[in-house]
């Protein structure tokens, strides 16, 4: 028989676990309501943050678009100046290209030959290979030919058929791969313009420049060696030595009005590296357009002594510029 004070505890019991389960009950509601309010606030956060982030990238696209159209029509200018500039440069001369190395730069050498007037005569570009040497093809240029000679006489010959007209040594090489050959029609050449997309050592550029060199003096003809930014900084001593007449940024539109001022017929060295000349030399005569005498440049050859004296002042290695 259960008494009346285990029924009076039975039922406190059962009230204080009712009372608890209400309170606790109340304590989570509370607790979630606040979750709620605090995502719901965080969520407006983000809301706001996005809007912001939103505006900022529509402020930055509006400035990228007005920069792009500012570059567009500074370029657009810089285009019609370097026209103006080039006019006529060239009128009644005709040019031939020379490319030793990869064709990076004749497009920029053809067109400012056309924009300045002029005519082009050929485009020879030798095969990238022979900058750093390959037996290969030295090798394949042997077995054309019947025999082995050092490479600056293969050039030296190329460079003879090129100036008068294309012959065996030019045939044997396309053969070879050592270069290829295109020419535009006949006529009496000018100028030069060899091309240099990459840094030569003082022992390229006496095999694959320097005879190029030697047969436009032999011709009297303007020669212009001509490179790109990037090489003409471990160039422009050997430039300076060894060349009547360099543009370095043939990259650039400053670049071809060098070079057409040069091929017309002045010298020095002009661009970035030289700085003290400028960028291009002033319009030349017209009496120097149209006189072989004034136009004839010299071989600017490296002789031994000279080699070795750009060899030894060049930066950083004891072989190149």
């Amino acid at each position: 028989m259960i008494d009346w004070r285990t029924h009076a505890l039975s039922l406190v019991a059962v009230f204080l676990a009712l009372g608890l389960g209400i309170a606790i009950g109340g304590m989570m509601g509370s607790k979630a309501e606040a979750v709620v309010a605090q995502q719901e606030n965080l969520i407006h956060e983000l809301h706001l943050r996005l809007a912001d982030d939103e505006a900022q990238l529509k402020k930055a696209q509006a400035t990228i678009a007005a920069q792009r159209d500012a570059a567009q029509a500074e370029a657009a200018t810089s285009a019609r100046l370097t026209q103006e500039l080039l006019r006529g440069t060239l009128a009644g001369r005709s040019v031939g290209i020379v490319n030793v190395g990869p064709p990076d730069l004749e497009g920029r050498a053809l067109e400012a030959v056309r924009a300045a007037g002029g005519q082009w005569r050929f485009v020879l570009t030798m095969d990238p290979a022979l900058v750093r040497g390959a037996d290969a093809l030295l090798a394949a240029l042997a077995g054309r030919e019947g025999r082995s000679q050092p490479l600056a006489r293969y050039v030296a010959a190329w460079a003879e058929e090129a100036f008068s007209a294309p012959g065996p040594a030019i045939a044997r090489a396309e053969a070879a791969g050592a270069l290829t050959w295109v020419p535009s029609a006949p006529g009496p050449l000018d100028a030069v313009a060899i091309l240099c997309p990459q840094p030569l050592t003082a022992a390229e550029w006496r095999d694959l420049v320097q005879p190029w060199l030697d047969a436009a003096a032999r011709r009297h003809l303007t020669a212009v060696v001509a490179t790109d930014g990037d090489a003409a900084a471990s160039m422009a001593r050997l430039f300076w030595t060894a060349a009547p007449a360099t543009a370095d940024a043939l990259d650039r539109p400053e670049g071809q009005v060098a070079l057409a001022r040069l091929l017309a017929g002045a010298q020095g060295h002009y661009g970035a590296q030289p700085a003290d000349r400028g960028w291009w030399p002033p319009s030349p005569a017209p009496a120097a357009q149209g006189t072989p005498g004034a136009r004839a440049g010299t071989s600017g050859a490296l002789t031994a002594a000279g080699l070795g004296a750009a060899t030894a002042a060049a930066p950083g290695t004891g072989t190149g510029p």
